[in-house]
């Protein structure tokens, strides 16, 4: 007789109940584990106490957002613009040489070619200054005529010698730029001027001329501004206006072709081409 082996029960069907008891067994959720509470006093005591709120393990202290910090506003300097080279008050020497004619009393002493120093200040378009001329001149001797009245003359005349003696002038001027084409360093000026003199008038052979005289001019400079120093290159016309001194009733003449005598000219007019050379604080 044939004996038939006992038939096992599946091991699929059987883990699927054990996994099913221990669910059961298990806490049903994370709140109804840490509610649980143990019978067992020995096992109350060895749990540790639950932590605070407010313990830092478990809450990070509040961080403020980068967002809310108060960041200082980036202030500007104030705004100080540039000093300008022009504005600075300026201390200059020059010196310089004039060329053409001179005239004394109506007569002209030929070319003339005064050598003169200046000193002054100089602040933006202003320019004030005092100047010195020296130049050599020639005075027209009268002719003598021929006759009685030629040797009577001439020997009046005697003591004139040649003519010829040296001229001083001392004066003060001011300046004013009317145009200028500038940067800050430098530029070129169209100016005006006029001024107030004395000319003092030595003669060789003894005697000497003293009168005032009235200056003005016109011109251009180019001059170069560094930050302490400067210079540069003046051209300019100056006309210089003196009184004469043989006009005291004069009667009336022609100096040339005329249709009515009149008195002659009160003044003496010069005038003179100038080139200087500035340069200083």
């Amino acid at each position: 007789m044939l004996m038939t082996r006992p038939r096992l029960i599946s091991p699929t069907p059987v883990a699927a109940i054990a996994l099913a008891i221990l669910a059961f067994m298990a806490p049903c959720s994370r709140a109804d584990a840490e509610s649980y509470e143990p019978t067992d006093p020995i096992a109350k005591a060895r749990r540790p106490p639950p932590l605070a709120v407010d313990d830092p393990l478990l809450d990070d202290p509040p961080t403020e957002s980068t967002s809310s910090i108060a960041t200082p506003a980036y202030e500007h300097p104030p705004y100080e613009p540039r000093r300008s080279r022009w504005t600075q008050l300026r201390l200059f020497v020059a010196a310089g040489v004039r060329f053409g004619s001179f005239t004394i009393n109506g007569d002209s002493s030929g070319t003339a070619i005064p050598f003169h120093l200046d000193a002054g200040v100089r602040r933006d378009r202003w320019l004030a200054f005092a100047s010195y001329d020296v130049f050599g001149v020639t005075a027209r001797v009268p002719a003598v005529p021929d006759g009685p009245l030629g040797a009577a003359r001439s020997s009046e005349l005697a003591g004139l010698g040649d003519g010829s003696g040296v001229a001083h002038r001392v004066g003060v001027a001011a300046r004013y730029t009317l145009s200028r084409f500038s940067e800050n360093d430098g530029g070129l000026d169209f100016w005006g001027e006029a001024g107030l003199g004395v000319e003092h008038l030595r003669w060789d052979a003894g005697g000497t001329l003293t009168r005032p005289d009235l200056a003005l001019g016109i011109g251009a400079t180019f001059v170069y501004l560094g930050r302490s120093r400067h210079s540069g290159i003046t051209a300019g016309l100056r006309i210089t206006i003196a009184p004469r001194t043989d006009d005291a009733n004069a009667p009336p003449a022609c100096g040339g072709p005329c249709d009515t005598a009149t008195p002659p000219a009160s003044f003496d007019r010069s005038f003179l081409f100038d080139l200087t050379v500035p340069f200083g604080t």
